[in-house]
């Protein structure tokens, strides 16, 4: 009887242990998959503030591109 009981406890922690196993390898996958759209959203956000710069910078540099214009130093 006590035989029976450690056989049928052992293949419960065992089954136990499987099911901790692939709910962990799930809330892994999908904490990787959310930093994973967490960094494409940094990048996005990245590229556009520097496209932003670039642009702003372009746009304080259009008088002193015309007035040199202007002057002929072209």
């Amino acid at each position: 009887m006590e035989a029976q009981r450690q056989e049928l406890m052992a293949g419960f922690d065992d089954a136990q242990r499987k099911r901790e196993h692939e709910f962990r390898k799930k809330a892994d996958d999908l904490s990787n998959s959310l930093l994973a759209s967490e960094l494409k959203v940094r990048v996005v956000v990245f590229v556009l503030h520097g496209q932003s710069i670039l642009a702003a910078c372009g746009m304080l540099c259009v008088p002193f591109i015309r007035h040199g214009l202007y002057l002929g130093l072209d």
